[in-house]
């Protein structure tokens, strides 16, 4: 724990400090400065945690830093003020003290003795998986910031899949979805899904079965009859007391339902507005699938001695062996090997007894094997395994995962084990078709004497939808020629179709590197792979040629700062890298650049697109335009461009969007971008980027828009009203009504209150009768009436979009036909869907309406493109 008045504290582990500055951990005289410190001369508070051009702090770089559990990058960020908690997590490098408060023994102004009044350092000297990660900075965060809000974390569910969020009473626990699984509320206490970008897919259900659930996007609540769900705003409560065969929604809020429970009767809208969805199509995988490979757990036969070889081209359990001839010194072989069967001295292969049963695999030298893929379904699929080395020599074992469809063979990426308690390691698996694959492990070097296992072995589906990307030949530049030197940056590390300017001016200036790099090259880690491309000063790397379908492509990749010493000259400054691409026939084109200012890999996009005709044949050329810069690229690929519908959603540019406010009768009236910054009057509620709309008063933002065929579209936005809400809290509550005009003529998408201090996801489904170009508005509604009272409302909108509505359900939400619906004066029904649905009964603001009822013909009810449709009843007499 630190605080950060003048604070330079660092850890490799958990640390914590109050009023620090300089060094917590140092080296002595001679040793590598891991933990360099961007100020080491003033302690100025405003300064980055780590040096953003100091080539020693490769190892702390390569892992993860994190700032009250936000992983950050420390060379982009200074210490907060007040107290806090600095975590470091390390990768492939590891780091090394020798001292605390002390660097070497330089002072410096004083500034690298630091580290007074620490409240508390943890150091780990093993390697923490993630979640005992997550464990001991939860830990530490409770003890020393006690409530202090930390980020909500980001959940993961697929259709089958359910996350309960169990807050005690006066505890809030804060969520961000991602899936279409359930959650369930349980507790007393409060529950929060946040709309944030973070939040890509939005969970199909929601069961509160205690407390308040605090859902700032729409998530359908899944109901029993008798429930009386009470809102306000987005709080949301649920309690058994509407009334046999009846639900009933109490408060202002929106409640959305994608079914109506079983026995349930009657729907009573007593406030706010409740929405009546088709449901959404499941896009995650439903239930666990997986892959297999014959005896993945290498337990099939248990051996009654220590190791049992499988010959060369000899198939074992569905295993076989490619051993080339021996090696002067050393023999080269592929074996099952059951520690637990080995005398003391034959233990060698490895030091470390099996993750899973007793035996594993181990590959020797040159030695090569592969099986069998069995895929259920096609799909993106996760393989994973458990990795460990040898002691001796070197301690370390690499070989190629690869995939051999007939004659050719694809290395998928590399695989490092090293000399370490067995660790699972995942890799991401191309696109591939159902059935049966061949994997195979093959040895990328020659001639070294080193051995590595593997053990249980495990292929898992991660999604059913193919890609919409194109891979460039090698973008990952993972496919390489050996023998390599992992160590160094050199132009004898080659990556196959790819060509390097590498000498300028006598150095190296275009190439590969991996993690393994010297100490004088900082490379990050990757999440799959190990290898990146390197432009330094003016280096240059062209791809080989490869053909595209026809279609208008951006170019993607992961970029990030490299501060390195290449030969005898240090390389501190941010690389900008122009794309370029060229034509069969002779043409080019400039895709604009990239600058490499972030030290974490940061997947990012060339500014301009271009443009093919059907498999015409280009070349990809990246171009260092810095005399001093230097940067890494990694995992480039080709993303098909369409075009959106809204231009500029998140109002991050002026572009796009014309305004209007009638100020003659709403002297206050206005629509302008609004930016996010500490000092203005607005608050800090935004959902991307640092830019939102304004809506004051009547105010309205519009734009012309494609609308490319008939059909279902969904509108979508993030609202949220002026906060600090000032002078009696009269300055937000601007209601929003979204618009389509076209030849005259305008009709309502939907509307909304908006009284949220916090961003609030809000959703319409419209449809369109003809293609063509419209006219899109959002309006403020606050024009002083009765209704919407005011003269100064304002309401802040941001993350805006139309998307064709393309995953419902086939089926509109189904409607008992007995059903009978009561929405009071001023609530109001939102009909979701497309159809006409016929039910028993409506009654609008205490009147009984018949015939189609929707938006068209009950606009002060109704909202929505569905409509219901009841029976007129007649009128019974009886004559005497």
């Amino acid at each position: 724990m630190k605080h950060g008045q003048d604070a330079r504290a660092t850890t490799t582990g958990k640390g914590f400090a109050r009023t620090s500055y300089g060094y917590v951990f140092g080296s002595m005289s001679g040793g590598m400065p891991d933990f360099h410190i961007t100020d080491f001369t003033t302690g100025s508070p405003t300064a980055m945690i780590w040096h953003p051009n100091e080539w020693s702090t490769t190892a702390v770089r390569q892992g993860r830093t994190y700032l009250d559990g936000v992983h950050i990058d420390g060379t982009a960020l200074p210490p907060k003020r007040g107290w806090q908690l600095l975590a470091v997590a390390m990768a492939d490098k590891l780091s090394q003290a020798a001292n605390f408060f002390n660097d070497r023994g330089i002072m410096s102004s004083g500034k690298r003795a630091g580290g007074d009044n620490l409240c508390e350092v943890a150091v780990f000297t093993n390697r923490l998986s993630e979640t005992e990660r997550m464990l001991v900075q939860s830990y530490l965060m409770q003890k020393w910031l006690g409530t202090k809000a930390q980020i909500p974390p980001i959940v993961h569910a697929s259709a089958s899949g359910t996350v309960i969020a169990d807050a005690a009473e006066n505890n809030t626990l804060a969520l961000r979805l991602n899936g279409d699984g359930t959650i369930q509320k349980q507790g007393a206490g409060l529950a929060i899904l946040e709309a944030t970008p973070a939040s890509s897919s939005i969970f199909r259900s929601a069961v509160v079965q205690s407390g308040t659930l605090d859902a700032r996007l729409p998530v359908s609540l899944s109901l029993t009859a008798g429930d009386r769900v009470a809102t306000s705003n987005t709080a949301i409560s649920v309690t058994q007391d509407a009334g046999a065969g009846q639900l009933a929604k109490d408060g202002p809020g929106t409640v959305t339902l994608s079914s109506v429970p079983d026995g349930v009767t009657q729907i009573n809208v007593n406030g706010g507005t409740v929405v009546l969805a088709t449901p959404a199509v499941s896009v995650s995988v439903t239930a666990v699938i997986t892959g297999s490979v014959p005896n993945a757990t290498f337990e099939a036969e248990q051996l009654t001695s220590d190791n049992r070889r499988i010959a060369d081209g000899e198939t074992y359990h569905g295993w076989t062996a490619h051993v080339p001839p021996p090696y002067p010194g050393a023999d080269n072989a592929v074996f099952i090997f059951n520690r637990q069967r080995a005398a003391e001295a034959s233990k060698w292969p490895c030091d470390y007894d099996a993750p899973e049963g007793l035996q594993v695999l181990a590959l020797k030298q040159d030695a090569s094997v592969s099986t069998s893929l069995s895929l259920p379904v096609a799909g993106l699929y996760d393989v994973s395994f458990y990795t460990s080395a040898r002691s001796f020599r070197t301690g370390r074992h690499e070989i190629d995962l690869c995939l051999v469809e007939g004659a050719t063979t694809n290395a998928v990426t590399t695989v490092q084990t090293v000399n370490q308690a067995y660790a699972r390691q995942s890799f991401r698996l191309p696109w591939l078709e159902a059935g049966t694959h061949t994997l195979l492990f093959h040895r990328n070097v020659a001639a070294v004497d080193t051995l590595g296992t593997i053990d249980d072995i495990k292929v898992t589906l991660v999604s059913t939808v193919n890609p919409n990307t194109v891979k460039i030949p090698n973008g990952d530049f993972e496919l390489t020629d050996y023998p390599r030197d992992p160590t160094t940056f050199t132009t004898s590390n080659v990556a196959r179709g790819w060509t390097f300017t590498a000498v300028t001016n006598g150095e190296i200036s275009a190439g590969i590197t991996m993690p393994a790099s010297s100490v004088y090259a900082y490379t990050p880690s990757t999440p799959y792979g190990v290898v990146m491309l390197c432009l330094a000063s003016n280096g240059c790397a062209r791809s080989a040629s490869f053909a595209l379908p026809a279609g208008t492509y951006a170019l993607q990749g992961a970029v990030c700062k490299w501060p390195c010493r290449i030969g005898n000259k240090y390389l501190q400054a941010t690389q900008s890298i122009k794309a370029t691409v060229a034509r069969a026939t002779g043409d080019s084109i400039e895709l604009g650049t990239l600058e490499t200012s972030r030290s974490i890999l940061t997947t990012r996009r060339w500014p301009t697109a271009f443009t093919v005709t059907d498999n015409e044949t280009i070349t990809l050329t990246l171009a260092g335009t810095g005399t001093s810069g230097v940067g890494l690229i990694d995992n480039l690929e080709l993303i098909p461009q369409t075009s959106s519908i809204i231009q500029n959603g998140g109002f991050e540019s002026a572009a796009g969007w014309s305004f209007f406010a009638d100020k003659v009768s709403q002297p206050k009236a206005a629509a302008w971008y609004n930016e996010l910054s500490s000092s203005n009057h607005y608050g800090t509620a935004i959902y991307d980027g640092v830019r939102r709309l304004l809506l004051v008063q009547t105010g309205a933002a519009f734009q012309d828009i494609q609308i490319p065929a008939p059909g279902l579209y969904r509108l979508v936005f993030h609202a949220a009203q002026r906060c600090p809400l000032t002078y009696g809290n009269v300055y937000g509550h601007n209601p929003v009504r979204a618009w389509l005009a076209r030849d005259g003529a305008t009709n309502v998408i939907g509307w909304t209150r908006v009284d949220d201090n916090a961003i609030v996801r809000r959703e319409f489904l419209f449809n369109v009768a003809v293609a063509g170009t419209y006219r899109f508005g959002l309006q403020g509604m606050s024009d002083n009436s009765p209704q919407y009272p005011g003269t100064d409302q304002n309401a802040l909108i941001d993350g805006v979009s139309i998307e064709p509505a393309s995953d419902l359900a086939p089926a509109d939400i189904p409607l008992p036909k007995n059903l009978s619906i009561n929405v009071a004066e001023g609530a109001y029904l939102q009909l979701s869907f497309a159809s006409t649905q016929k039910v028993e009964r409506v009654k609008l603001g205490g009147h009984f309406a018949v015939g189609v009822i929707s938006q068209e013909t009950y606009p002060d009810a109704i909202i929505g493109p569905g409509a219901l449709y009841t029976t007129p009843k007649g009128s019974l007499m009886m004559l005497r």
